[in-house]
């Protein structure tokens, strides 16, 4: 009896300090299809080959439903005269069958639709969405806007703007734009609105053409979409005495690691790996690209040493409140650790905490201190 009860206490204490994926129903993905007027228009490819752009997002649909894993909806955004309606649903939102959104999209989405009267209502189907979906679900979302970016209406900009405020982090759009380039290759009015969509949403824009001629690009806009996040596990109680076993002792943290760190990072006083330079944008989780090299010498490290596990620490500067920044630092945190195990590392050989603006490496005062700040640590543990 008192054996299974020893047990039984381990198996409770495992499961409350190891991370868990969390449900991909905690943050789904919404596609917003822009099936406008507009998107009947061709476009010209590197080998001059012209394509509908309505044509070019069904293809993108087809190739991003083999990559995301996490719960998925697709709705259309059109105006269509007497109709209050400025979206509707292709897709609702529901677990991730790639097979089955993949038949709906070859049979169902159409591609071949009237022209007349079929203007761009971007900015009121994001009220509507706000309205209608958002508010039940307090913006716990990702949105992928693809559309040219020909607005109708008003500014779908100013809208954005809006619900970024009133949801923050728990809502984040990404942009994909589809339509010819200026002749000097200046972006057009349409790609600007979109590249200032995403940044003020928290994401990130993408030519759609660059998308179809790179399927790496594919592989990392799914793998923003539906970051691996960690599930928080309820507290069980009081804290119980556990007769821990000779054979298993607990992993010691070593303050000068045997495996030399990467020669791209720096050790502190600590022992800790920092990754240090801009890796962040102020309020944003997403890990920008000149940071990739070096998260890929930390796996390598890791591939190297199979033994060797890592705690990844999320650390912010001082812009925002304390609660907000606790919270953002968890996010890059995990940000970097699904980087990792999107790279091929155990997700168990990775534990994930944020300090906040708590632990500051430099002085928040100036701009590079705060830039700084915004960085992520790497505790190495050995068992």
């Amino acid at each position: 009896m008192k054996i299974r009860l020893v047990g039984f206490l381990l198996l409770l204490l495992m499961f409350s300090i190891i991370p868990i994926p969390a449900t991909a129903a905690e943050k789904p993905v919404l596609i917003l299809a822009d099936i406008s007027g507009s998107m009947q228009d061709t476009m010209e490819n590197e080998s001059s080959d012209k394509l509908k752009k309505i044509e070019v997002l069904k293809e993108l649909l087809l190739r991003l439903s083999k990559e995301i894993t996490c719960n998925t909806g697709i709705y259309q955004i059109r105006y269509i005269a007497g109709n209050p309606d400025r979206y509707e649903r292709f897709l609702k939102i529901a677990a991730h069958d790639a097979k089955e959104i993949q038949s709906r999209i070859e049979k169902d989405f159409i591609t071949d639709y009237p022209l007349f009267n079929r203007r761009t209502p971007l900015a009121d189907a994001l009220h509507q969405l706000d309205e209608q979906e958002l508010k039940a679900i307090n913006g716990e979302i990702t949105l992928l806007l693809i559309s040219d970016g020909r607005e109708s209406f008003r500014d779908p900009l100013a809208e954005i703007r809006k619900i970024k405020e009133k949801y923050g982090l728990s809502l984040i759009l990404y942009t994909i734009f589809l339509d010819r380039k200026e002749k000097k290759n200046e972006d057009t009015e349409g790609e600007k609105l979109l590249k200032d969509m995403a940044a003020t949403g928290g994401g990130k824009h993408y030519s759609g053409l660059d998308l179809l001629k790179e399927a790496s690009l594919i592989k990392e806009l799914a793998f923003l979409l539906c970051p691996v996040q960690i599930a928080k596990v309820p507290e069980i109680g009081k804290a119980v005495p556990v007769v821990k076993s000779p054979e298993t002792p607990a992993p010691k943290v070593i303050a000068a690691a045997p495996v030399a760190a990467p020669k791209s990072l720096t050790v502190n006083q600590k022992g800790n790996w920092v990754l240090g330079g801009v890796l962040f944008e102020t309020a944003k989780w997403t890990i920008l690209a000149h940071a990739y090299p070096v998260l890929d010498d930390v796996v390598l490290v890791m591939k190297n040493n199979p033994s060797l596990k890592l705690e990844i620490q999320g650390h912010t500067d001082s812009v925002a409140s304390k609660p907000y920044n606790q919270k953002l630092s968890e996010k890059r945190a995990a940000a970097v650790r699904t980087y990792l195990v999107q790279k091929g590392i155990a997700s168990e050989r990775l534990s994930v905490v944020g300090f906040g603006l708590t632990v500051p490496a430099a002085d928040n005062a100036t701009a590079e201190g705060r830039a700084k700040n915004r960085r992520v640590e790497f505790r190495p543990i050995s068992d």
